[in-house]
């Protein structure tokens, strides 16, 4: 029987969320587990998880570096699934809304790596934008942000890396790597895809027809709108 984990980095800005986000797993369609990954400096979330019963992975390594702590929290939890022998790591953020079907969809995939489609504001060129964090292969060796239209359509999308915010990673893959910090870019997801695709081999995809959405704000937060699709 295939063994999954859902992996959780929770994000104290989230934290108004925790409700609506643990409630969705009463309601997804498959067999897994639920972990969540987290350090002291969790405190906001921390607070929450010790009130019910899901089980909490705490790195007691902390460092004021954010993207060291990410790159800590995230081995800790590739050496926990590795012991633990899973079959698939589907990595989640704090703020990711799923529909129900969204985990069993993706292991019917069965990719190495593959993502879930949704909306980011990200940083690009100079300025803030609400895109799809998704890049794709151009000319073999180039990478392209795609437009949030590329959603609209169901396809299967070879891309060139990928945020890891509801992205499910085969356990061959997480064998042959470990997270670290990128050169040049900021975030640990960069050198990952950089690892996992250039220097290994495996592809990655989205499935633009399995959707989520991100919620960052309050509930009833007008500016939840934009991540809407």
């Amino acid at each position: 029987m295939t063994k999954t984990l859902i992996a959780v980095f929770p994000d104290d800005k989230h934290a108004h969320l925790f409700d609506k986000f643990t409630a969705q797993f009463k309601k997804l369609k498959g067999n897994f587990d639920i972990i969540f990954v987290a350090s002291k400096k969790n405190y906001q979330y921390l607070l929450q998880l010790e009130k019910t019963k899901f089980k909490l992975l705490k790195n007691h390594e902390t460092s004021e570096n954010e993207l060291e702590q990410a790159v800590s929290n995230r081995n800790l939890l590739r050496d926990h699934a590795l012991k633990e022998k899973y079959d698939y790591v589907l990595f989640l953020d704090s703020d990711i809304l799923m529909q129900k079907d969204t985990l069993t969809r993706l292991l019917e995939k069965d990719k190495d790596i593959i993502t879930a489609a949704y909306l980011n504001v990200l940083r690009y060129q100079e300025q803030q934008i609400v895109a799809p964090p998704f890049y794709k292969i151009v000319e073999g060796e180039y990478l392209s942000l795609l437009r949030p239209e590329v959603l609209e359509k169901p396809m299967m999308m070879e891309l060139g890396a990928a945020a890891l915010s509801c992205c499910m990673v085969k356990k061959e893959v997480l064998e042959r790597l470990t997270f670290r910090k990128p050169f040049r870019a900021l975030s640990e997801s960069a050198s990952f895809f950089e690892d996992a695709l250039q220097k290994l081999g495996y592809k990655a995809w989205v499935d633009t027809d399995i959707k989520c959405t991100r919620q960052p704000y309050p509930e009833g937060d007008e500016r939840n709108a934009v991540f809407l699709i």
